[in-house]
């Protein structure tokens, strides 16, 4: 067995304190529990058993501490132990798993031997000791010396306070340090190791990599076993040293020995105060061989390091054209005014540029920024760029082979004048095409491609966006995940969406689809169009979201539209120059729409939008009011807030609704719903009219009622109709005497008594009172006896004594037994066990409750508390005044609200729950239907499980839950806003017009158009590099001035200036900087070039 293997099993040995603590806590399975100790683990003595305990050998020594599993203690007041042998001492301290220690306040061990011995400490893995106050340590061992034997300095530690060790030996020992990572040490105030042995010893600084090291306060070393010796020191790269005060080395093997030094590049020295060295270990100056030119170093000048091929070059960095500049390794600047930095780069083109490394840019303008791809090539992306018949551009990097074209990543070509591919393995074939992500192809022109392997194949304008997408026909787009968009014009959105038809829009595919690897799907798959709404919250059918974006898409930016797509010459119309909308943030779009109001919007045809945030939609509708909406056809939204939705439809009460043909809403926070619904009082909901209503389509009044029936609303599981058949048939029943309610018709009951028929209770009752006054005696009256003496004279008699009146009970002790259940003045109590005690009050039936003034209950244990109450059923309550409660369980506490059915509640003032447990809580709102819930003013909740969250708001559903609304016709009988033919007829006209303005635009273009349309893109491209240079230049100015601005020592703080260039322009910047104390500092500065300037500042302080 190999040493290797002994080590994989040999187990760690445990902390000297974990081993003292098992020792005292360790015990056979016979032994007593583990005695209780303190924090130090010095027995006190104290009771075991005081908690919960749950295994064997377990102990709990104080108030509320708990131990789980075998020989663990729990000693500390709340503390808890869980597993094997763990000690939790702290108050409300926590050790879980095997051997831990929690001696600390709130201190938690988790894992294997692990402690938290310090206030609010914690402690996660394997042997970790977290000591000081408020640390954290996770844990684990790191063999140090390989032997595969366990010591205790191979552990993790957070030794300071509020300190951070995570990882295998990491070490945080300072008040706020950090360690992460393997054998990570952070030793300094407040500093941060991240890495695999690296370490942070000076205050405030910070390491990163690999056996890095930073010694100084406030230095920085990241990378591979860099060294960061000074205060503000810096080493960045593979083995560079940045050994004084304020200096900085990057790169590999490079070395800045004094002050303010900076080294860059591949073993360089900067050993004098303030200097620079860009460098390479075999080249140190580069050579240019034209005015002008730039060339830094670099690697072997004749062979690329990577590939190992020869590139038979005299010089590491070449800059053979004039003004160009080349700064690397095996890099070429050959065209005039080039820039290549980096690796094995070429710049061909005049003023390409490429950075990075084994990137090419042979396009005039073009622009590569290149990362080393590793792959075997391929005949598509080896390239030869120079006609030589030798593959000179490989797709290893980035390759930008047409004018002012944009190549960005790794085995990226952006092939075609002005192509752009940006991120890896994506080919932009063609003139203005794009390909931005990882695979993605576009041919064509003005094609793009945007995500994972989609495809853009046209010979114009298709777009694919998302992942494996294909756009394959031209004006085509395809978006999501495997959508297809393979006709003219067609637009595919969404998960495998098909869209195979010229002009169509798909968010789902058929049955006999292909997939993208031309399999036939099998099933269809439609999606839905979710959440869209039709006022602020967006959650209706067809709204304002929706009709903004659609005319987003319809504009094609450029020249005025007039109408907007609208099928329409008459050039006189209101509108036609696109002023119909003169509010704030207003629009107006179609012939002869205005919108005054402020944010306010008209659509369609003769709209007016006058109040701030109204809307008005459809022809010839107008919203005059703060927020109002009309929508259709000729409806007045006159009311603050209101709504009139369909055609001819009228809303002048504040807060108010009209729905569908005719209807009229009148009152404040009325609502009318349905054919020529009036609602003419404050808070009603109205489905119908009365005679002396006024129509708002002729004005007069209409003559005759016409009612309305509310169906399809449940009253209960089994019904459907808000006051139905089952449920006023129960109530009727009770009745008895016949009493019925079928198709509609209520058939009165018939009473029989003393051969005489009655047909309604109150009539029957009146009968039997005044047969049974007629009778007190009980009887017929027998022949007269002897007179006896005269007696006193006797109150008069108001009840009649016959006990239950003709009620099956045999119970005595029930109330009412001896007809004093009527308490009240006026009141009446009829059956078993009804109380009436409010005046003029009634209760019938079985334990039912009157005790509000004209409150009356019938039925069984139903109670009708507040003035003029009602309760009918069983188990009713109505407490407020004018509460009606007609069913079981239901329940009214607002002032005249209404419920309905099995287990509804009626709390707002108003307010109507029809069905079954539905909740009306909101101020005049109603709930209809199976639990739904109406909870604000005005609001209307219909259906299953509705919520109407929002006043004045009607719903059908639920967020998450929402519901359709089917069989909604369209035309003057409409009852919704918009239903799926309308809108399709709508968007196949609105396409239809599109595509006919698109034709013509085409149409209209000749190569003289062309042409112009080319030079001037010319001008514009070259007039953008020419900002481009100028902003480089600047960046580069300011940089630099940064740098210096940034090391002032004076208390007057430091001036600082910079130069730079890019391509043939310059800049110049000027700064200013000062130190504010010992730990802040602020900054500020100007850049110039030729016509652009730009500005900033900046404030910092150490933490």
């Amino acid at each position: 067995m190999n040493k290797q293997a002994n080590r994989r099993r040999r187990m760690p040995a445990l902390s000297v304190l974990s081993l003292a603590l098992l020792g005292v806590l360790s015990m056979p399975a016979w032994a007593a529990d583990p005695a209780c100790i303190d924090t130090t683990g010095t027995p006190t003595g104290a009771t075991t058993n005081q908690g919960n305990e749950h295994g064997q050998d377990n102990s709990t020594c104080s108030v509320g501490s708990s131990a789980y599993g075998q020989s663990n203690n729990a000693s500390g007041t709340w503390s808890i132990a869980f597993g094997n042998y763990n000690v939790a001492t702290g108050f409300e301290s926590a050790a879980f798993g095997n051997g831990n220690f929690a001696s600390g306040q709130w201190a938690a061990a988790f894992g294997m031997s692990n402690q938290a011995t310090a206030l609010r400490s914690s402690a996660f893995g394997h042997m970790g000791i977290a000591s000081g106050l408020g640390s954290m340590v996770f844990s684990g061992w790191y063999d140090k010396n390989f032997d595969g034997l366990f010591t205790v300095d191979e552990t993790s530690r957070a030794t300071g306070k509020s300190a951070v060790a995570l990882g295998a030996g990491a070490n945080a020992t300072a008040d706020y340090a950090t360690a992460v990572g393997v054998n990570a040490a952070a030793s300094g105030e407040k500093s941060a190791a991240f890495g695999v042995g690296v370490k942070a010893f000076g205050g405030f600084s910070v390491v990163m990599g690999r056996d890095s090291t930073a010694f100084g306060d406030y230095s920085t070393a990241v990378g591979n076993g860099n060294n960061a010796g000074g205060i503000n020191a810096s080493a960045f790269g593979v083995v560079s040293n940045a050994m004084s005060d304020w200096s900085t080395a990057f790169g590999l093997h490079s070395t800045a020995e004094s002050r303010y030094s900076t080294s860059i590049g591949l073993g360089g020295l900067a050993a004098g105060v303030g200097s620079l060295t860009l460098s390479s270990l075999y080249d140190l100056n580069g050579n240019g061989v034209l005015d002008w030119d730039i060339a830094i170093g670099g690697l072997d000048p004749n062979c690329d390091p990577l590939l190992g091929e020869c590139w038979g070059s005299t010089e590491v960095a070449r800059a053979a054209g004039r003004y160009s500049v080349a700064i690397g390794g095996a890099v070429l600047a050959q065209g005039d005014r080039s820039v290549v930095v980096g690796v094995a780069n070429s710049a061909k083109g005049a003023d390409s540029s490429v950075f990075g490394s084994h990137g090419t840019a042979t396009g005039r303008g073009s622009l590569a920024l290149s990362a080393f791809f590793i792959t075997e090539g391929s005949p598509v992306f080896d390239v030869d760029t120079d006609g030589d018949g030798i593959n000179d551009a490989y797709s290893v990097g980035a390759i930008a082979t047409g004018d002012s074209a944009i190549a960005l990543g790794a085995n990226v070509w952006a092939k075609g004048d002005y192509a752009t591919a940006i991120g890896v393995g994506n080919t932009a074939i063609g003139r203005y095409n794009s390909a931005f992500g990882y695979g993605n192809t576009t041919f064509g022109l003005y094609a793009a491609a945007v995500g994972a392997g989609n495809e853009a194949s046209c010979e114009g304008y298709c777009n694919a966006f998302g992942s494996y997408s294909r756009a394959l026909d031209d004006y085509a787009s395809a978006f999501g995940y495997q959508s297809q968009a393979l006709a003219l014009g067609s637009t595919a959105l969404g998960y495998r969406a098909v869209a195979g038809e010229a002009g169509t829009v798909s968010f789902g595919h058929s049955a006999t689809d292909l997939d993208i690897s031309g399999s036939a799907y099998g099933s269809e798959l439609n999606a839905r169009l979710t959440h869209v709404a039709a006022g602020t919250a967006l959650t209706d059918a067809v709204n304002l979201g929706q009709l903004n974006a659609a005319i987003s898409g319809v504009s094609g930016g450029g020249a005025p539209l007039h109408f907007y797509s609208v099928n329409s010459t008459d050039t006189t119309a209101g509108n036609y120059n696109n002023d119909g909308a003169t509010g704030i943030n207003a629009s107006a779009v179609g012939v002869g729409n205005t919108a005054s109001g402020e944010e306010s919007s008209a659509y369609g045809i003769g709209n007016v939008a006058d109040g701030s945030g109204a809307s008005a939609i459809g022809g010839w509708n107008t919203a005059s009011d703060d927020g109002s909406s009309a929508i259709g056809y000729s409806s007045i939204a006159s009311g603050y807030f209101s709504s009139a939705v369909g055609s001819v439809t009228a809303a002048s009460g504040d807060y108010s609704s009209a729905f569908g043909y005719g209807s009229a809403a009148y009152g404040d926070k009325s609502t009318a719903l349905g054919y020529q619904a009036v609602a003419n009082e404050s808070g009603v909901v109205s489905f119908g009219h009365s005679a002396g209503d006024t129509d708002p389509v002729y004005g007069d009044m209409f003559g005759s009622d016409l009612n309305a029936r509310l169906i399809h609303v449940a009253a209960g599981i089994n019904d459907t109709d808000a006051v139905n058949v089952g449920q006023l048939g129960m109530l009727v029943n009770w009745f008895g005497g016949g009493a019925s309610f079928t198709g509609g018709a209520f058939t009165a009951p018939t009473f029989t008594i003393q051969g005489i028929s009655y047909n309604n209770v109150g009539a029957a009752f009146a009968a039997i009172d005044g047969w049974m006054s007629n009778n007190a005696g009980g009887g017929t009256q027998g022949p007269a006896g002897p007179a006896g003496p005269a007696g006193p004279a006797g109150a008069d008699g108001t009840n009649v004594s016959s006990h239950f009146f003709s009620v099956n009970s045999t119970d005595s002790s029930a109330a009412n037994y001896n007809n004093d259940g009527a308490s009240g003045d006026g009141a009446a109590a009829v059956g078993v066990g009804n109380t009436a005690s409010g005046d003029w009050s009634g209760a019938y039936g079985v334990a039912n409750i009157a005790s509000g003034t004209f409150a009356h209950a019938f039925g069984i244990n139903n109670e009708a508390i507040g003035l003029s109450s009602m309760a009918f059923g069983d188990d009713n309550t109505v407490s407020a005044g004018g509460g009606i409660a007609v069913g079981r369980y239901n329940t009214v506490t607002g002032g005249n609200g209404s419920a309905i059915g099995d287990g509804n509640t009626a709390s707002g003032a108003q307010s109507s729950a029809v069905g079954y447990h539905n909740t009306a809580s909101g101020d005049q709102s109603s709930a209809i239907g199976y639990g739904s819930q109406a909870l604000n003013v005005g609001s209307t909740a219909i259906g299953y499980q509705a919520v109407a969250d929002r006043d004045y708001a009607v719903s059908v559903g639920a967020a998450g839950a929402e519901h359709q609304v089917i069989h909604v016709a369209d035309g003057t009988e409409a009852t919704d806003a918009v239903n799926v033919r309308q809108m399709q007829a709508g968007d196949a006209q609105t396409l239809a017009t599109s595509k006919a303005y698109t034709d013509s635009k085409f149409a209209a273009w000749n190569d003289s158009f062309l042409t112009q349309f080319q030079q001037q893109t010319d001008v514009r491209f070259a007039q953008t590099d020419k900002r481009i240079d100028q902003i480089g230049a600047m960046g580069s100015a300011m940089t630099h001035m940064a740098v210096n601005a940034a090391n002032g020592n004076s208390a007057k703080g430091r001036i600082a200036i910079g130069v730079g260039s890019q391509g043939s322009q310059g800049a110049v910047s000027i700064g200013y900087g000062k130190r504010l104390g010992d730990r802040g500092s602020f900054s500020l500065g100007a850049s110039f070039s030729s016509g652009e300037s730009s500005v900033g500042g900046g404030f910092g302080f150490d933490l």
